[in-house]
């Protein structure tokens, strides 16, 4: 996923914290979806 504009605004290391929270929330969603089906 590309960074959007306005991620230029933060420092690299909260970008990377940022990305690490949307990845522990999102691929938990991932999986029960996937185990859904």
């Amino acid at each position: 996923m590309p960074d959007r504009a306005d991620d230029f605004s933060f420092p690299s290391s909260q970008r990377k914290a940022k990305n690490m929270i949307f990845s522990a929330l999102f691929a938990p969603a991932v999986n029960f979806l996937n185990s859904d089906i």
